[in-house]
């Protein structure tokens, strides 16, 4: 069950930070360390196995680039409930939370796999022997390869529909037919309470016809996935949040002392920008916003 490899992840998470051979960042953690680390372990031990993991989390994958920059234009507060839980300041998180746990801290066997038995010693027992496996963490990339989930993903609401619930119906008969429409109408019903309050609503459809943004000067515009936006514009996964707060402040007369805490700048080239959200630049994704402060204010905003 997950709950059993849940307990598996974390207590590898706890033993290794009392051994301190976690990366600084998940020794101290904030949701900004947390979105570096993910950042660091992409271009460091990017496997396509994780595709599953890096689609249902953050709405898209496909490389090792295409990892990398959406991990950049996530929002931080994405990573904010996976923080409290590890902090004990929620008692439960979603699923994805936890196997992003095991990406960042290298859990082995993973992802999670509806055919293995989990158990506390650490070890996993397949459902069709009696013999233990190997402990996790000594699998080899040809058995991990064998073990990876190719799940039904829908893409905005982020829930799995394993593709093991089919090849185990063919084998155990009608019942577990009951268990996948059961699994569908989860699917189903989350794409229509997503339906209800997303912003973006046009956002929840099948992969591969689903929506993405890209800058367009001053905001971002939504595109389809399957569209290129004229020029070599960056296109990336579509983010309501990001489309409806994220602007670049053309009008800089309007900034004030009062806006302390609600705008963030970057200096290029000698030329300050302002924006309304913190976050990356929307163009060149390695400079990152920082917040306004009096001096800056003083320095770029010219005097009323």
């Amino acid at each position: 069950m997950f709950a059993d490899y849940e307990s598996l992840v974390v207590q590898s998470y706890r033993d290794k930070r009392d051994a301190n051979t976690l990366s600084p960042r998940l020794l101290h953690l904030t949701p900004a360390n947390l979105k570096e680390e993910c950042i660091a372990v992409c271009e460091e031990r990017y496997e396509r196995k994780d595709d599953g993991m890096l689609r249902t989390f953050f709405k898209m994958s496909g490389d090792r680039d295409t990892c990398l920059r959406v991990i950049t234009q996530c929002g931080i507060d994405k990573f904010r409930p996976l923080k409290n839980f590890l902090e004990g300041k929620t008692s439960t998180t979603d699923e994805k939370n936890i196997e992003l746990l095991a990406w960042l801290i290298d859990f082995k066997p993973r992802p999670f796999d509806l055919q293995r038995k989990y158990n506390s010693d650490n070890s996993t027992v397949s459902d069709n022997s009696k013999e233990k496996e190997p402990v996790a963490g000594n699998y080899t990339e040809e058995e991990n390869a064998v073990h990876e989930p190719a799940g039904i993903i829908n893409e905005e609401w982020g829930m799995p529909v394993p593709q093991q619930l089919f090849s185990t119906t063919l084998r155990r008969g009608f019942k577990n037919k009951l268990v996948i429409i059961a699994a569908m109408i989860l699917v189903t019903a989350g794409g229509l309470i997503y339906w209800v309050w997303s912003d973006k609503a046009a956002a929840v459809v099948q992969p591969g016809n689903g929506w993405c943004m890209y800058w367009a000067e001053d905001h971002y515009e939504p595109i389809s996935c399957n569209q290129k936006p004229a020029g070599n514009t960056l296109v990336v996964a579509l983010d309501s949040q990001r489309i409806s707060n994220f602007k670049k402040i053309t009008r800089i007369d309007t900034i004030t002392s009062r806006s302390k805490g609600f705008v963030w700048y970057v200096k290029i080239n000698n030329t300050v920008e302002f924006y309304t959200a913190d976050g990356f630049h929307p163009v060149d994704i390695r400079l990152r916003l920082r917040p306004i402060t009096d001096y800056i204010i003083r320095k770029y905003i010219p005097a009323p």
